[in-house]
C-alpha cells in the first residue's frame, strides 16, 4: 500500500506541476471509479487504500502547484533583473 501511495503522490506532483485543475479532476474521477470497483469486487476494506490514494494525489497536486509557482517566480525575477532600466 505504501508503494501505491507514493505513486499517487508522484502522479499528483507531476499533474500539479504541468497540468491544470481539469487533469486533477480527471485523475480523481479515475480513483473514484477504482474505489467503487474495488469495493464491489473485494469488499469495503480495499476502499481505505483508495481513499489514502486520493488524499496522496491531492497533496501531491498541491505540492506540484507550489513548485510551479516557485519556478515561475524565480524565472520572473531573473527576467526582471535582465530587463533594461529606463531612466
Amino acid at each position: 500500500m505504501l508503494s501505491s501511495t507514493m505513486l499517487y503522490l508522484a502522479a499528483g506532483t507531476v499533474t500539479g506541476f504541468i497540468f491544470s485543475i481539469r487533469m486533477l479532476l480527471l485523475a480523481l474521477l479515475v480513483l473514484l471509479i477504482e474505489a467503487i470497483t474495488l469495493s464491489i469486487a473485494f469488499g469495503a476494506s480495499f476502499v481505505v487504500g483508495t481513499i489514502i490514494g486520493i488524499v496522496a494525489l491531492q497533496l501531491g497536486y498541491l505540492g506540484g502547484v507550489y513548485a510551479r509557482a516557485v519556478v515561475e517566480r524565480l524565472a520572473g525575477s531573473r527576467q526582471d533583473a535582465k530587463a533594461p532600466r529606463l531612466r
